[in-house]
């Protein structure tokens, strides 16, 4: 079962959202949005590569 990627809607005034910053015509067709920051499930590139609690301290 696949889960259904839910963004959080541009909050007023903004342009993009919240979640990963993109626009809503950004977004895949399938995907949805909701003001319910508990149904909110998309998370960012970065996010995925680092979960939270794991950091990584670059050397340069």
């Amino acid at each position: 079962m696949t889960l259904e990627t839910i963004h959080a809607c541009p909050t007023s005034g903004q342009a993009v959202t919240s979640c990963c910053g993109r626009t809503p015509f950004e977004l895949p067709r399938m995907d949805r949005m909701s003001t319910d920051a508990s149904l909110v499930n998309c998370r960012t590139e970065a996010e995925e590569q680092f979960p939270v609690g794991e950091y990584r301290l670059s050397t340069r």
